[in-house]
């Protein structure tokens, strides 16, 4: 499956939903697609990670990058996954990295 991306814009929150596959030939666009977000200026960005069906390890180096970038700003970059996590293919790969030590992971049932 190829990589679809879209964002959503609120008062103070930026979603850049992703779907598909985060291969290596897709892995420059979906970094540009989360800098062209940032650049909003919204103090929380949310990637809507409940799509995405494979990511190639770089994807995580960039994910991780924005973080702290962000971090740096007084911003806050989160995870956002459906409600069935538990099945997630992302929450999966997070939590084996532990990143979701670091990086929340938002549910619909879970406060933000």
């Amino acid at each position: 499956m190829s990589l679809e991306l879209s964002e959503h814009l609120t008062e103070n929150t930026a979603v850049l939903r992703v779907v598909g596959t985060i291969n290596q030939m897709e892995v420059y666009r979906f970094s540009r697609a989360l800098r062209d977000i940032e650049q909003h200026g919204h103090p929380y960005i949310a990637v809507d990670i409940s799509k995405v069906e494979y990511l190639e390890s770089h994807a995580l180096g960039i994910l991780v990058s924005h973080f702290l970038a962000l971090q740096k700003q007084g911003r806050e970059l989160v995870f956002f996954a459906s409600n069935d996590a538990s099945t997630n293919y992302m929450v999966k790969v997070l939590e084996s990295t532990r990143l979701n030590e670091m990086i929340r992971i938002i549910t619909p049932s879970q406060p933000t």
